[in-house]
């Protein structure tokens, strides 16, 4: 990678810590996070600075103006909440930021065990056709050995035969 790209990786990753991507860039961090380690480091390093930045700056209390607001909004809305029926409570929407954030990693660890069950399929594969190859190798062997085997007593024959010549002449 050119290093624009790594500061454009660097400048994603910071923000994924942060979860402030949108769901293709989270796959695209993603799958380069699942091929490098360093990624996965320097993600576990941004992981722990992002756990630090509410300790960060000073907490700031409100003006007195608008906290007597605040109060006496709520104090409002629980007298005109009394005076109506009980309601029950809005169904919140659908798809909150973590429940994509779930959805990702659901998709996420689908995409990590098809792409492991491929990879366990072709590996299998590799082995069946080892183990074929070693089969193959094994029997020519055996065969090379009964043809030596062959060969030495056709050889002993011979000498004994060129042995009885030699008796004979």
């Amino acid at each position: 990678m050119n290093t624009h790209n790594d500061q454009a990786f660097q400048e994603q990753l910071a923000a994924y810590a942060l979860g402030a991507l949108d769901f293709d860039e989270v796959v695209q961090v993603e799958a380069q996070l699942a091929e490098s380690s360093k990624a996965r480091a320097e993600l576990g390093a941004l992981r722990e600075v992002v756990g630090l930045l509410p300790y960060a700056v000073p907490s700031v209390e409100p003006p007195a103006r608008a906290r007597k607001q605040l109060f006496a909004r709520i104090a409002a809305d629980q007298e005109d909440s009394s005076d109506q029926p009980v309601r029950s409570k809005p169904t919140p929407p659908a798809f909150t930021r973590s429940r994509i954030a779930a959805m990702v990693a659901f998709a996420a660890m689908l995409l990590m065990i098809f792409g492991l069950s491929g990879i366990t399929l072709s590996l299998r594969n590799s082995v069946d056709s080892l183990a074929r190859t070693n089969r193959q190798l094994t029997e020519d062997i055996a065969q090379m050995q009964i043809t030596l085997a062959d060969a030495q007593t056709a050889l002993v024959d011979t000498q004994t035969q060129q042995q009885r010549l030699a008796e004979q002449l």
